[in-house]
């Protein structure tokens, strides 16, 4: 699966249609809407959900949730692909905390990759131009 390219795809998706991307949850919604439209009944997306689901103990973990997890099956780690967001706009500033809870997401996805789940990807957007 190339989880890159359908990504790139729903930012341009996104543009065109004027889908508008007001804050994480909002990236996350729209985000899911088109991944289960893209992959249909080939595999699952779900959001926000805990690592325990896949089997993993979650005290090992920066994290517990995943923000959007895509999958044909929970079993086969190396099919799995995680997603974790990060949306800062409508901000006057960059806070360091958003930086800081980015690096935290950046954490958790290495662990997860050295849990064995196959396709690991951060998005962070933000409407700073600076």
């Amino acid at each position: 699966m190339d989880l890159q390219r359908v990504i790139d795809g729903f930012f341009g998706y996104a543009f065109e249609h004027r889908i508008p991307i007001y804050n994480e949850f909002a990236l996350q919604f729209e985000l899911a809407f088109y991944l289960r439209e893209r992959f249909k009944d080939e595999k699952k997306v779900e959001l926000k959900r805990n690592i325990s689901f896949l089997g993993l103990t979650r005290s090992s973990f920066v994290k517990k949730e995943i923000d959007v997890l895509v999958y044909k099956s929970a079993d086969t780690f190396s099919d799995i692909a995680v997603i974790e967001l990060k949306a800062i706009v409508n901000q006057k500033i960059a806070r360091p905390i958003n930086v800081y809870h980015w690096i935290e997401d950046l954490k958790f996805l290495e662990q997860l990759r050295a849990a064995g789940i196959g396709q690991c990807i951060s998005l962070f957007i933000t409407d700073n131009q600076l």
